[in-house]
C-alpha cells in the first residue's frame, strides 16, 4: 500500500541508488516506502527542509549494555540516514537540492536534485574528485572566472588547490600505511558479551590464542614506541616540512591502533584475557598507557607545527621581501610553542623545525 505513495521524485532516486549499488529498482523502492523513509524524503524535499540524504548498503551499527560504541552486525542492507550517527563503512550514496531554499518538485527532480557516490574512504574519494575532475574542469575554463581575478590571484588560487590536494594525499597515504593490530585466526565464536568472556576464559586453547596475539602487539607497539626522533634519517635538503610530516605519520599509526582497539575483535581478546586474568595484559596495560602518551605528543606536535605552515612556505619558494615578511609571525609563532606546549618534546620539534637538530632536549 505504502508504495502507492511513492512519486517521481521517489522513483528517480530510486533508480539512481539501484544503479549505484547494483540492486533491483523495485527493492530499492520498497525501502523508500517505509513510514519513517517517506517522512524523511518529505522533508528533504521542502525548501526548508533538511540539505542532504544519504543511502548505506551495510550491516546496521548496534549497541549491547557491555558496549561503549557500536559495532556492525548482521547482513548487509540498504537504509536511509543523515550520517550523523551511523558510521559509513562501505560505499554510499548522496542527494543534494541543486537551489538552496528551493523545494524539489515532481516534474523537475532531475535538474532540482544533485546525486553523487562516495567509496569507502571519504578522503580519496574527495582527493580523487579534486585532482580527476575539478582541477581539469577549472583549468579547460579558466578564461572565464579568471578575468575578473586577474593573472596572479588565478595563479595563487591554483597554487592554494594544488597545496590542497597534495595534503589530502599526503593523509590518504598515511591512513593506510597506519599500524595494523593482528587479529586471531579464529574468533571462537565469542560474543562480546561479559557472561561469554567468562566462558571463553574457562578454555585453555581460546585463552593460549588471545595471548599469543596480544604478544604480538606488545612486540609492535614496542618497536614503535621506541622509534626515536633524534634517530631519524634524513636527507641534506629536509626542512621544516619533513619534522610536520614525520609527527602526522606518527600521530596516524597511533590514531589507527586507538580506533582498532575499538573494534569488536580487538574487545573480545580483551575481554577474554581479563576475565581469565592472564600475566600477558599487565604487559599490554603498561604500552596501551605509552600509546595514549605518545598519541597525544605527536597530536600536539602537529597541532603547533601545523600553525607554521603559512610561514614556511615563503622560507622556500619567496623572494627576499616575502621572507622578510614572513619571519616576524614566524618568531613570534615559535615563542608561542616554546611558551605553551604541554611537553618538551613539541619544544624541541620547533627548535628542530628550524635548525636545532644539533641541540640537546636539556637545552631548551
Amino acid at each position: 500500500m505504502a508504495l502507492a505513495l511513492l512519486d517521481a521524485r521517489h522513483k528517480y532516486m530510486a533508480k539512481v541508488i539501484a544503479t549505484s549499488f547494483g540492486m533491483a529498482a523495485p527493492a530499492v523502492e520498497e525501502v523508500l516506502a517505509s513510514e519513517e523513509n517517506l517522512h524523511a524524503a518529505e522533508d528533504f524535499f521542502r525548501a526548508d527542509g533538511a540539505p542532504k540524504l544519504l543511502f548505506y548498503r551495510q550491516a546496521r551499527d548496534v549497541y549491547t549494555e557491555d558496549d561503549d560504541a557500536a559495532e556492525p552486525d548482521g547482513p548487509a542492507e540498504l537504509f536511509m540516514t543523515t550520517g550523523e550517527v551511523e558510521r559509513q563503512r562501505g560505499r554510499a550514496v548522496y542527494f543534494l537540492r541543486v537551489k538552496e531554499g528551493a523545494a524539489v518538485t515532481k516534474e523537475g527532480v532531475e535538474t532540482e536534485l544533485s546525486y553523487g557516490v562516495v567509496g569507502a574512504s571519504a578522503l580519496s574519494t574527495l582527493q580523487a574528485s579534486l585532482s580527476e575532475l575539478y582541477l581539469p574542469l577549472l583549468q579547460k575554463v579558466s578564461t572565464g572566472w579568471q578575468r575578473g581575478l586577474g593573472d596572479d590571484s588565478a595563479a595563487d588560487f591554483f597554487a592554494a588547490f594544488g597545496k590542497f590536494n597534495d595534503t589530502l594525499g599526503d593523509a590518504v597515504e598515511s591512513l593506510q600505511g597506519g599500524f595494523t593490530l593482528k587479529k586471531p585466526d579464529r574468533m571462537f565464536d565469542v560474543d562480546n558479551k561479559a557472561a561469554a568472556f567468562n566462558r571463553a576464559a574457562s578454555e585453555s586453547e581460546i585463552v593460549a590464542a588471545f595471548e599469543a596475539v596480544v604478544e604480538e602487539w606488545c612486540k609492535g607497539t614496542e618497536k614503535l614506541l621506541a622509534e626515536s626522533d633524534g634517530g631519524r634519517a634524513e636527507s641534506e635538503d629536509a626542512g621544516p616540512e619533513t619534522e610536520l610530516e614525520y609527527w602526522r605519520s606518527r600521530m596516524a599509526k597511533f590514531n589507527s591502533i586507538t580506533e582498532q582497539l575499538k573494534g569488536r575483535e580487538c574487545k573480545v581478546v580483551l575481554g577474554v584475557l581479563t576475565a581469565a586474568k592472564s600475566r600477558v595484559l599487565k604487559r599490554w596495560k603498561l604500552l596501551d598507557n605509552s600509546i595514549t602518551d605518545a598519541n597525544n605528543e605527536a597530536k600536539d606536535n602537529v597541532k603547533y607545527l601545523s600553525t607554521l605552515e603559512k610561514y614556511i612556505e615563503p622560507l622556500s619558494s619567496g623572494n627576499p621581501v616575502t621572507i622578510l615578511d614572513a619571519l616576524p609571525g614566524l618568531l613570534n609563532n615559535i615563542k608561542m610553542m616554546l611558551t605553551i606546549a604541554r611537553c618538551a618534546d613539541a619544544q624541541f620539534s620547533a627548535a628542530q623545525c628550524f635548525g636545532g637538530a644539533m641541540l640537546p632536549r636539556n637545552s631548551l
